[in-house]
């Protein structure tokens, strides 16, 4: 799950480092070629005629039924690119075959100085590892927007049942010794607070044997203590990194 979290946050930076640079790609090629402005109100009604589809010139199986992006992934070869005339569609096309086979060597063969580099930085960000410090305080972020969303959670449903959480909940009174939430062997708040109060219950990102499945199969890996003195509740996450404490009281 720790993996599956890096990975996805340099999937995303990968995307949207291919939007910006299609989008750039598309209005300098719209302006060298045409002298104007791609959104001034003299191109609107030619721009919405056009309708590039250069996947449709893509016709060796199985580009001819995919989406460009979908054609790399399915096959990662130059031709794919190649058989594009539109140029721009191309530069994008290659720039997206770079970033797949995480190679600049598609990148050479765009012919515009500027997009090349750009596509080369495209690479180099799909290439460059993520810090575990940064992993591990993106972790910690979520720990801490879990955390509280729960212990948000119980202060609604305590205010809809007049000052008493338990009411109608058949986990019982909050626990005044630390517990595990948890479905099983632990203090069963699900039901109790999902899904009027939360679309699902939170889980910590990495902590072992941490998920949720359903109500009846869930372990958040997060722990809860209501405070016999006080009545606050507290909820804190035990496998928060870089030596901190994440610890929401309420």
């Amino acid at each position: 799950m720790n993996a599956r979290k890096g990975f996805s946050m340099v999937v995303l930076l990968i995307v949207a480092g291919i939007v910006a640079l299609s989008a750039g790609i598309g209005a300098r090629y719209f302006i060298e070629n045409t002298g104007k402005s791609p959104d001034s109100e003299s191109n609107l009604s030619e721009t919405k005629k056009q309708k590039p589809t250069p996947v449709s010139q893509l016709s060796t199986p199985p580009f001819s039924q995919a989406t460009t992006t979908g054609a790399i992934v399915t096959n990662p070869e130059f031709s794919a690119c190649e058989n594009i005339t539109d140029e721009r569609a191309k530069n994008s096309c290659y720039t997206e075959l770079a970033a797949v086979m995480k190679n600049r060597a598609p990148c050479e063969k765009i012919q515009d100085q500027y997009f090349r580099d750009k596509c080369i930085e495209i690479v180099v960000l799909a290439t460059t590892p993520i810090p575990p410090t940064q992993l591990a305080e993106a972790r910690n972020t979520q720990r801490r927007s879990d955390v509280a969303a729960i212990v948000n959670a119980i202060g609604q449903r305590t205010a809809d049942n007049r000052g008493t959480f338990e009411t109608g909940c058949a986990a019982g009174v909050i626990p005044t010794a630390s517990t595990k939430i948890s479905s099983t062997n632990g203090y069963d708040i699900a039901p109790c607070v999902t899904p009027t109060y939360l679309m699902r219950m939170p889980f910590d990102p990495s902590a072992a044997g941490a998920h949720y499945t359903s109500n009846i199969d869930y372990n958040t890996g997060y722990f809860i203590q209501k405070d016999s003195v006080t009545g606050q509740v507290s909820v804190r996450a035990p496998s928060a990194e870089l030596n901190e404490t994440i610890t929401v009281t309420r």
